[in-house]
């Protein structure tokens, strides 16, 4: 029962916490507001991601310099190819609902 998370090889879990894990189920992300940094490296991780239509997606933290820890550089461009993910990472600008559906960042955009 639940969503049990298999081992990761080494055994040690990411800087952000379960983005290491292979969970049994698949995840889903409802995004509503900002899902930026940290947030949206949570939200590549999932298997899905449902926004509502006022939400901003976005790698704030390349305007401090701060970069993605948690595997973001790596499963963002397989999400919607390496393009659009270095414009992204490299501008730290903000992506609404509706881009980000049509740049395949999200599989769905509901009324908020």
């Amino acid at each position: 029962r639940g969503n049990r998370a298999l081992p990761v090889e080494d055994g040690a879990p990411g800087p952000m916490g379960p983005t290491r894990l292979e969970l049994s189920k698949p995840v889903i992300a409802a995004i509503e507001g900002h899902a930026v940094a940290g947030g949206l490296e949570l939200a590549v991780w999932c298997d899905m991601r449902v926004c509502g239509d006022t939400a901003v997606l976005g790698v704030f933290c390349r305007r401090w310099g701060v970069p993605l820890i948690d595997g973001g550089t790596v499963r963002l461009p397989r999400l919607i190819g390496e393009s659009q993910a270095m414009d992204m990472i490299l501008t730290g600008r903000p992506v609404e609902a509706q881009e980000a559906l049509r740049m395949g960042l999200a599989n769905r955009v509901v009324p908020a």
